[in-house]
């Protein structure tokens, strides 16, 4: 899943392409892949939400460890008969 791999992505851009929000370069540097790793700092959960043709809506949920490694994974989904 496409938009699974892009919220996983710990790539940090070049220093020119970040921004300056004052937080410093270091701090610039830790925050600005779409998923942070770090010990007392990073993302932990991850949810994607699809929607299919009206039909049924789906959540999944990854939880994650300090590490970025899944724990988790919730999965659930809600269907209508006379669509969303």
């Amino acid at each position: 899943m496409a938009i699974y791999a892009f919220l996983s992505d710990t790539t940090t851009p070049p220093d020119d392409a970040l921004p300056d929000s004052g937080v410093g370069l270091d701090w610039e540097r830790v925050l600005s892949p779409a998923m942070i790793v770090g010990e007392r700092y990073g993302t932990r959960c991850s949810t994607i939400v699809t929607l299919s043709a009206g039909e049924a809506m789906t959540f999944d949920e990854y939880t994650r460890d300090a590490d970025g490694m899944v724990t988790r994974c919730a999965s659930f989904a809600i269907s209508s008969s006379r669509g969303l």
